[in-house]
Formats: C-alpha cells, sequence, structure tokens
C-alpha cells in the first residue's frame, strides 16, 4: 500500500506540470496483507528481518504485488500525515527508520533479493532508491549492487519514470552522475512528455538541469 502511495505522489508532482493524461495504475484490489517479512520491515525491525529472510522469503510479495526489497526502500514515516507528532520527534523517527532501512536493504541484497523485479505498478528497487533514497554515499553504494545484480538503469514504470529521471526530480547530483556513467538515456520522457533535464527544472535544480540539457557535460564527469 505504501509503495502504491509513492507512485500516487510522484505522478501528481508531475500533473502539476503537465496535464496530459497518463495510464491510471492496475493494482489488485482488496485489503492488504504481507508476509511475517513484510511486517517486520513496516515496523523497521532489523533483527526479525534478518531472521525471516530465506531463499524461499527474499522476494515473497504482498497482496498488492510488492517485494520486500522494493517494500524496504519506501520510507514510512513520510507518508504519514504531518502534525501528529512534534517536528523534534518526526526527525528522531525518520532517521531511525532510515538507519533500519538501510540495514535491512543491504541484507535483502546480501540473501539474494531481486534487484529486477517490479512492484504492482512497475517501480523496481533502483527507481525506489532514486525517488527517495538516504544519503549520497549509502545511495551510491545500493545503486551500485542494484546494477551489480542486474537492475536495468532505463527500466520504466507505468508513468514512463525512470531512475535517472526520479534522481533528476530530487536533485541527486551524485546518483545522477553514477546512473549517466552506467548508460542511463537522457533522452527517454515519461507519458506527461518530461525527460530527466525538465524534471530537475520542475524540482527547483535549475544547475542540474542545465547539465541535463547537455549530456556531454554529465558524460564527461
Amino acid at each position: 500500500m505504501i509503495t502504491i502511495a509513492v507512485s500516487f505522489v510522484i505522478r501528481a508532482l508531475l500533473v502539476a506540470a503537465n496535464t496530459t493524461a497518463c495510464p491510471e495504475p492496475q493494482v489488485p484490489q482488496g485489503p492488504w496483507t504481507g508476509t511475517a517479512l513484510r511486517r517486520a520491515i513496516q515496523y523497521n525491525d532489523v533483527k526479525a528481518a534478518r531472521r525471516l529472510m530465506n531463499a524461499a522469503t527474499v522476494n515473497e510479495r504482498d497482496s498488492l504485488g510488492n517485494t520486500p526489497l522494493v517494500a524496504a526502500l519506501t520510507p514510512s514515516v513520510l507518508l504519514e500525515p504531518a502534525g501528529i507528532v512534534g517536528a523534534r520527534q518526526r526527525r528522531a523517527q525518520i532517521e531511525s527508520e532510515s538507519r533500519a532501512r538501510q540495514a535491512i536493504a543491504f541484507s535483502l541484497l546480501t540473501k539474494g533479493a531481486s534487484a529486477t523485479e517490479a512492484s504492482a505498478t512497475g517501480i523496481r528497487p533502483l527507481m525506489q532508491l532514486a525517488a527517495w533514497g538516504y544519503s549520497p554515499a549509502i545511495d551510491r553504494r545500493l545503486a551500485q549492487q542494484l546494477l551489480q545484480r542486474g537492475a536495468d538503469v532505463n527500466a520504466i514504470d507505468d508513468s514512463g519514470m525512470t531512475a535517472l529521471m526520479l534522481a533528476a526530480r530530487r536533485g541527486k547530483t551524485d546518483l545522477v552522475n553514477l546512473l549517466v556513467s552506467k548508460g542511463a538515456d537522457l533522452s527517454l520522457r515519461n507519458c506527461h512528455g518530461h525527460d530527466a533535464a525538465s524534471l530537475a527544472k520542475f524540482g527547483g535544480h535549475a544547475r542540474l538541469a542545465e547539465e541535463l540539457a547537455r549530456p556531454q557535460t554529465v558524460r564527461s564527469r
């Protein structure tokens, strides 16, 4: 459910810049149910999650079609309604979750979690890392591991978004440079007609947008 919510958040941001219609996501209906591993991830329980990881569980989907790795790369605290807790407590929750999710994501990859399996709306682990992620150093480590395990740098979700577009929208320059060095296509456009450069501009990252509009600048790094 959380991954689907993230997809709608990103989609809403893009609609604000372009009203072109995109396909509606086709997702399973009914109440959410998840495996024990999926619930451990939801509650940021690193010890329980590691204990439950094995060949049969690391790629087992929940009722919405989300894999444990996509779930681990999807923030929960950020999607909770603001104002429920104070700013300091919320920041502490975000930092605590971030540490737990990083540990779980690395453990899942070590245990054989797929770097290529998509969620119900076509979101893959590399895309989710680009859309949210952690520090530049952690993002780079995770991205490198995902790419080494076969992640397609130019894979698209149901709205035509790539990992490069999502990283550009967030202004994640280090990750953008890594993805471009691994063959990310700067000319691809999503269903609204936006490429990575225009999404960087829309996100308020003017310098990155200018560099992405001149591919030779990015590729020379």
